[in-house]
């Protein structure tokens, strides 16, 4: 129930995330600036997410056995056209078999998630005891990293195959009266669970907060 749970959170906050960034291009927009702007300003505030989003595919490569080519943190507009495809970074690598593809698709998604859990524990800590600047630091790391942890949709054609071989496999063990092993949870990883929760929910408000008064402040009076 708590996996379905931190799932379903997942999905709220790529939805907001999705609103956030469309209400941030709007505010621009409206304002008299170009897509190419946007997503400069937007790539050099989230620059340390888009660092660990590429790190993470590039140490789950090289655990892998995968090999690695040209890796980049910086936005790179892949046509002239100003409405045109762009990626904010990129690491070359190899063909990878379903196995490496699953784990190198999915390797910010979960150093993400384990980054800004660890983040939330460490602000509880920080804001009781009256740490201002470092709370304000960690509260900034958490917010560009839960908006850089997403897989693109690059990352995940790559974890396709694996993911539709373990529904094949668990679809016909189902059929044939087959028994899955069961996940023995403890109590460190329920407790890792929930702040996890506590950060995916953390974070979408603070995403559907920010988006809303980007809203506001696009109108124009």
């Amino acid at each position: 129930m708590s996996l379905i749970y931190l799932a379903s959170l997942l999905v709220f906050l790529l939805l907001s995330h999705l609103f956030l960034t469309k209400s941030f291009s709007y505010f621009i927009h409206r304002h008299g600036g170009k897509r190419s702007h946007a997503i400069t300003i937007w790539s050099i505030f989230f620059l340390p997410g888009t660092i660990l989003h590429e790190g993470s595919h590039f140490l789950a490569a090289v655990f892998s056995g995968a090999r690695t080519g040209k890796i980049s943190v910086l936005p790179e507009f892949l046509s002239e056209d100003d409405g045109g495809p762009v990626t904010l970074g990129f690491l070359e690598t190899q063909q990878l078999n379903p196995i490496q593809g699953f784990f190198v698709g999915l390797a910010p998604l979960f150093i993400g998630l384990t980054s800004t859990s660890f983040l939330v524990y460490f602000l509880t800590h920080t804001i009781n005891q009256n740490h201002i600047y470092l709370s304000l630091l960690l509260s900034y790391l958490f917010f560009v990293i839960s908006n850089s942890m997403f897989p693109s949709w690059p990352d995940i054609k790559q974890t396709l195959s694996l993911i539709v071989i373990f529904i094949l496999i668990t679809l016909i063990s189902l059929y044939f009266g087959f028994k899955l092993p069961e996940i023995q949870s403890n109590k460190q990883f329920e407790e890792y669970l929930n702040y996890a929760n506590y950060s995916l929910v953390i974070s979408t408000s603070l995403n559907l907060l920010i988006g809303a008064i980007f809203k506001i402040f696009s109108k124009r009076p």
